[in-house]
């Protein structure tokens, strides 16, 4: 992390035998990532998360999905991608540039 510059999160578990491994590397992986470049290189330039469409999960009206429609993810493997996307989020402004994700930009500090 110390001579990193931009950092693509693109690491995460599709197939689990238990549910609690979804959270475990998907969101608590996430988590666990952030805090490591914050902790070792708090002037990185991007950070890239790439989630998951699972994590917004389908529409309820047939029609296409928006990105003002509520995240209801169904599966596990959603809810853990939805719950990396809010800790991605709670730490979005600690970081000295942009955050990007699902949505466009997240924050800027």
């Amino acid at each position: 992390m110390k001579e990193c510059d931009e950092i693509f999160h693109l690491a995460g578990i599709t197939k689990a035998v238990k549910e609690k491994t979804y959270f475990e590397v998907n969101a608590l992986g996430t988590e666990n990532l952030i805090h490591a470049c914050l902790e070792n290189n708090p002037h990185i330039q991007k950070f890239i998360y790439l989630s998951s469409q699972a994590a917004a999960g389908p529409c309820r009206n047939g029609d296409k999905k928006k990105e003002s429609d509520q995240c209801e993810p169904v599966s596990a493997y959603g809810q853990s991608k939805r719950r990396g996307e809010e800790l991605a989020l709670v730490h979005a402004h600690e970081f000295l540039s942009l955050f990007y994700g699902p949505r466009g930009v997240w924050a800027k500090r």
